[in-house]
């Protein structure tokens, strides 16, 4: 078990250091050429977590794909899926994160070639995003015009530093399309003026500047997605033994390090969640289950006082239920419809129950019991612990997966006791959702 586990944790260590975002994804798409002429073909689409900088196009699956950035193409899409346009001109740098923010307002603008990100289209104005690693910016672009960057600064206060202040440009940028494209509509001047910057409070204000008819529009559920699943598994439990509690030359199993295995069954259950449905590598799982297992040991320790043989025995037993509820991170590391390999981690809060809970000690002098004492351990409830997996999928229908759940400790007592780990194999079955 010992190099199962090693194997593991190499597996997750290298997706963790390797850039194993590599992997192409070719959806339907085209590109729009600097002339204005759109090539249809197969966009290598991905879940960016920020604007790409480059895509990759090939006009048909035999051919070899090309990059193109910013600079390159006025445009780029997957059908029905994302929509990005080129864009060149000033871009706000300040920070909004707290660790980083400016004192005073950084109005600092570097001049860029990126992609931005359709959101919502309609007669008047077209909304974008961009995201870099150092924020979130919105982008309006009027009828055949260039995009314009909706600002808003986040500082701290030059005059009280541990203060946080806004300066909203943004409204007044917004209250200039309403004027131009709904004027006199007085109450979408208020909602513009109590509008956050947040993808749906400008969207809902991009609806109302296009007079409520919307072309084109990004919403969650085109992205987001989920599916159930149910499962089993077989686990070998591995419980270890530690502490001291030493009478004279006597060791009982705490003493001694004792090991116990034993196989014990695990049913499961859940959902999985999708970063982006349309290209499936990125899930957020929510998994619960239920174990059931059972751990028994047992030790002699002999020794000689005088010509007296004295003999200690002791054994202990305890059947346990165990309520699993594990959100785990999921990545396809090789993601393709019909087969899929994955690893995963998660953090799992566990509640025990016990029965048949026995522990049990006897001397012997030349073989006379002296009777023994019986008691009954104290166990903890809850703990958590953090879990791994890999595995492999097959036709978006069934998985098959090697698990491990880290020691977790048990047992009340501060001097011994013993912890419990678990190696898991288990299959689940995937239904519903998307």
């Amino acid at each position: 078990m010992k190099y199962l586990t090693s194997a593991l944790v190499t597996i997750v260590t290298l997706f963790l250091v390797t850039n194993v975002n590599a992997q192409s994804n070719f959806k339907p798409g085209y590109i729009v050429s600097l002339n204005g002429d759109t090539t249809r073909g197969l966009i290598d689409y991905r879940e960016w977590r920020e604007n790409p900088q480059r895509v990759s196009f090939k006009a048909s699956a035999e051919e070899a794909a090309k990059q193109f950035t910013a600079v390159d193409i006025k445009a780029f899409g997957a059908d029905m899926l994302d929509h990005y346009r080129s864009y060149s001109g000033p871009i706000t740098k300040g920070a909004v994160d707290l660790a980083d923010l400016s004192v005073g307002i950084d109005s600092t603008n570097l001049t860029d070639n990126v992609f931005l990100r359709l959101i919502t289209s309609g007669k008047n104005v077209s909304l974008y995003s961009y995201l870099d690693k150092i924020k979130l910016r919105y982008f309006i672009a009027e009828k055949n015009l260039a995009p314009v960057e909706l600002k808003q600064y986040v500082y701290l206060d030059i005059k009280q530093t541990d203060k946080i202040r806004e300066y909203n440009y943004y409204i007044q940028q917004l209250l200039s399309y309403a004027i131009k494209f709904q004027s006199g509509d007085a109450s979408l001047e208020d909602r513009i003026n109590r509008t956050a910057y947040k993808s749906k409070d400008i969207e809902d204000i991009v609806s109302k500047l296009n007079g409520g008819v919307t072309g084109y529009k990004i919403s969650a559920e085109s992205l987001g997605g989920h599916r159930f699943y149910i499962g089993a598994a077989a686990n070998m439990v591995r419980a270890s033994f530690f502490g001291n509690q030493r009478t004279s030359y006597i060791e009982n199993l705490f003493d001694k390090g004792s090991k116990s295995q034993s196989v014990a069954p695990t049913i499961a259950g859940g959902v999985d969640f999708y970063l982006n449905k349309n290209v499936g590598k990125l899930l957020l799982r929510a998994e619960a289950s239920l174990t059931v297992s059972k751990v028994s040991a047992s030790s002699t320790s002999t020794y000689l006082q005088y010509i007296n043989e004295i003999r200690f025995e002791d054994e202990m037993t305890i059947n346990q239920v165990t309520v699993g509820l594990n959100p785990q991170l999921v990545y396809n590391i090789f993601n393709k419809k019909s087969f899929k390999f994955f690893v995963s981690g998660g953090a799992e809060l566990g509640f025990w129950s016990y029965n048949n809970n026995k522990y049990s000690s006897r001397n012997y002098s030349n073989n006379v019991s002296d009777g023994g004492t019986n008691r009954a351990l104290l166990y903890r409830t809850m703990t958590t612990a953090v879990t791994a997996s890999t595995g492999i999928e097959l036709d978006n229908k069934f998985s098959v997966y090697f698990g491990y759940h880290v020691p977790v400790l048990i047992t009340n007592y501060p001097n011994y006791g013993f912890d419990i780990s678990f190696y898991r194999l288990g299959v689940n079955y995937f239904f519903g959702g998307k």
